[in-house]
């Protein structure tokens, strides 16, 4: 087991940026981004624990398509659907 340190940093220059540590099976830190299937169903990802544990339950990390990994935006459901928690962010992944 490793302990990854995940520091969310809005893409906004002088905006304040987030960092929690958590520990995962993972291998690299490109893996903590993917989800795991198991036979007990399904797990969050590594960032999406970081992004619970930062952003409150319910909260889960929606990476943007066309860009590299680690830009998205984080989300927490609603009535209806689903409201973004932040503008553009970019997820930093260290061991």
């Amino acid at each position: 087991m490793k302990i990854f340190t995940i520091r969310i940093k809005p893409c906004a220059s002088g905006s304040i940026s987030r960092t929690t540590r958590v520990r995962s099976n993972d291998l690299t830190a490109d893996s903590t981004f993917s989800t795991d299937w198991e036979t007990d169903g399904y797990r969050s990802s590594t960032v999406d624990r970081a992004v619970k544990k930062l952003f409150g339950r319910g909260c889960f990390f929606v990476q943007n398509h066309g860009l590299p990994l680690g830009y998205g935006q984080i989300f927490k459901p609603c009535t209806g659907g689903s409201t973004s928690v932040t503008g553009s962010i970019r997820v930093e992944v260290s061991l």
